[in-house]
């Protein structure tokens, strides 16, 4: 049996009411496993934050999608944002 490569992606917090899920989008699942013939493996965007030592060595690819929410500025030492850009704390 073939060895199927493992691609991380991660996943945007979404709130339904006042519950939040953690989601993929469907077209990157896709193009995970159809054009790349890999499995996906969604990664929880937590708050803190997973050790990335501990899963990035099981992981054979990345992929590093597009979301409607943006990563906070301060995580790469940049200025906030203007004000109503959405952003995602945990990503």
């Amino acid at each position: 049996m073939a060895v199927v490569p493992l691609v991380g992606l991660p996943t945007d917090r979404i709130l339904q009411g006042p519950h939040p899920f953690l989601a993929a989008g469907e077209k990157y699942i896709r193009a995970v496993v159809e054009a790349a013939a890999a499995m996906p493996v969604l990664l929880p965007s937590l708050q803190p934050a997973l050790d990335a030592g501990a899963w990035l060595e099981r992981l054979d690819g990345l992929l590093l999608t597009g979301a409607v929410s943006n990563v906070e500025p301060h995580h790469y030492s940049d200025e906030p944002s203007w004000e109503g850009n959405p952003h995602d704390p945990a990503r």
